[in-house]
């Protein structure tokens, strides 16, 4: 289905105005934050003034149990006396219960409000003040008076010596918090929640039934409620499942002691977001208004102003995009926008025809070099086979024909004079070194025809098997090789082979007289490179000529008879797959060859 000019161009002024909408959507999201934010604030210095609230009243009944405390009709469990006192305080202290004092075995001696004998030796809070010797708190329990929800603290009552004579205890009615959390002007579905230690509900406003006091709250918010923060807000699914804005507190008689009542605040989400909501639609609703306006206006007066440069230019871009490079937009290049854009256009056009040429003329250059690079591996290749006959046959012959001739002559060598001996010797190990530095200059060329990467190579075979082949050679077993853990190389058999037999024969060659030749290969796969590491107990390189001995023909010192083009072997290959090489200090004395090489994903 082809669409026109005139629609794509609506379809980009829509498209252009999507940012005012998500600005406009943004700035809602703003809002809902900073009205979460400012509910999370009004939640939290409400549940701080109630705190605040209850740590007086807290404080004034510890300032009372310790006043009485000291007075003489409660240290004598006076009862007449005791319950004159309680029903006076009683009188100026409204919030209280009920006042009274217990003997130490938890029975009853005097109230200040009448109720039936009972024994309060089981309360948690007689319980903690017996065994603390401190104010204590209770839990959630049922007034024997009002019938219901009230608070719990005991104190403990002793003589100068230290023994208890009784507890004082005191229980407060909780809705006198309810004026506090009414004056606050929270969403009308705001609600108050008291818990006790164990997260029963103490209190609950407004009330509700499905929600009575005595059972425990919601498990994920208890996690947060007596958590390591004190106090906190935070967004959470209420007991009814609707997400709520918590804020809470909790209090302590002492910082040492645990949460013995949490206070928190939860606010309706919904009630909380509405007004910011409603600004939101609203805003909304307007650009839509704005944007249909836009659209309406701009389709009619598209016509000449805009749909004519447009053709202008899809027919120059079609031309161009069918291989046309010629083609070019044939528009005035005026200061306005139609005229800039044909301008950027005809100069994308006349950039694309010179990158096009560039790119045949990179194209062309890259073929002569390729076809260079082929030339050059034949002739490689090439003196490598005439190494092999035309450099070979002589140096082969040389030895062969001083051995026939040491042969021929026999004792008349020795009778000639030492001196003739050592020059025949002379002969014989030129021709030898003249054999092994050919090979090696066959080796050294013969890495650039091998292609890179090709094959996996069982490491572990090829050690023992390269092993086996220089005892052969040296026709000694002098030398020693200790493995550790070999992962498989990432090149051919023969690569492999030929790496491991000149880093081995460089370790034996360059050993120490006056100990045992000893090398100590590891591998290892580290993220993308198989590296290893081959150390050995000889004479080691000096820091200054570890680089040095990779270059060709160069040999540290001339304790043997090398052609000083192993170790330029070694790099020319390794270098080949990819990899490094290196020489490090030897934790054995002497040096350490590490490699490393790409490993296969």
């Amino acid at each position: 289905m082809q669409v026109s000019i005139r629609t794509k161009l609506l379809f980009l002024l829509l498209v252009a105005l999507v940012p005012s909408l998500l600005v406009i959507a943004y700035k809602g999201l703003e809002s809902s934050r900073a009205a979460q934010a400012k509910t999370h604030r009004d939640a939290f210095f409400l549940v701080d003034n109630l705190a605040t609230q209850q740590l007086l009243i807290t404080e004034s009944i510890r300032a009372m149990f310790q006043t009485m405390a000291q007075l003489p009709q409660v240290r004598s469990l006076d009862q007449p006396a005791c319950d004159l006192l309680f029903g006076k305080l009683l009188q100026d202290i409204p919030y209280l219960v009920n006042i009274g004092l217990f003997d130490p075995r938890g029975d009853v001696v005097a109230v200040g409000r009448p109720v039936k004998p009972f024994n309060n030796a089981g309360s948690r809070q007689f319980r903690e003040a017996v065994a603390t010797g401190e104010m204590a708190t209770g839990e959630f329990t049922i007034g024997r008076i009002s019938g219901q929800p009230s608070f719990q603290f005991a104190f403990p009552v002793r003589d100068e010596e230290n023994r208890l004579l009784g507890v004082l205890q005191a229980g407060f009615v909780l809705d006198v918090f309810n004026e506090t959390f009414s004056r606050a002007g929270l969403p009308p579905q705001t609600v108050l929640g008291i818990l006790d230690h164990q997260g029963r509900r103490l209190y609950r406003f407004p009330p509700t039934e499905e929600f009575p006091a005595g059972d425990l709250a919601p498990a994920h918010l208890l996690t947060h409620f007596y958590g390591a923060d004190r106090q906190g807000t935070l967004l959470a699914g209420g007991g009814d499942g609707r997400p709520r804005l918590f804020a809470f507190q909790q209090l302590r008689l002492s910082e040492q002691s645990p949460s013995y009542m949490v206070f928190h605040v939860a606010v309706l989400q919904a009630e909380a977001l509405a007004e910011s909501r409603r600004v939101l639609l609203l805003s909304l609703a307007l650009m839509g208004g704005a944007i249909l306006a836009t659209l309406l206006i701009a389709g009619l007066m598209s016509g000449r102003l805009l749909l004519y440069p447009l053709g202008k230019l899809v027919a120059a871009a079609r031309s161009l995009g069918s291989g046309d490079l010629a083609a070019r937009s044939q528009l005035f290049h005026g200061q306005d926008e139609f005229g800039q854009l044909a301008q950027s256009f005809d100069q994308m056009a006349a950039t694309i025809a010179q990158r096009e040429m560039e790119r045949n003329e990179a194209l062309l250059k890259t073929e002569r070099l390729l076809l260079e690079q082929e030339i050059a591996l034949r002739e490689n290749k090439r003196l490598n086979e005439v190494m092999a006959h035309h450099l070979q046959e002589p140096a082969r012959r040389v030895a062969i024909f001083a051995q026939l001739l040491k042969r021929e002559a026999g004792d008349k060598i020795g009778e000639a004079g030492p001196e003739v001996g050592r020059f025949w010797e002379f002969i014989e190990n030129e021709a030898a070194r003249l054999k092994n530095l050919i090979n090696d200059a066959q080796k050294y060329l013969a890495v650039d025809s091998v292609e890179a990467g090709k094959g996996d190579s069982d490491a572990g075979m090829v050690i023992e098997e390269v092993c086996r082949q220089l005892r052969m050679e040296s026709g000694s077993s002098d030398f020693r090789v200790e493995t550790g853990l070999l992962p498989d190389l990432p090149i051919d058999q023969n690569n492999t082979r030929m790496l491991f037999k000149i880093i081995l024969q460089n370790a034996i060659s360059h050993a120490d007289p006056d100990r045992s030749p000893l090398i100590r290969i590891d591998g290892e796969i580290a993220n993308t490179l198989v590296r290893y590491r081959l150390a050995d107990n000889g004479l080691g390189v000096a820091p200054q000529y570890r680089e040095k001995v990779f270059n060709l023909f160069e040999r540290v010192n001339n304790v043997n008879s090398g052609t000083g083009l192993g170790l330029a072997i070694a790099r020319r290959l390794v270098e080949k797959n990819g990899g490094q090489i290196r020489l490090a200090d030897s934790e054995l004395g002497g040096v350490a060859v590490i490699f490393e090489l790409p490993a296969k994903l």
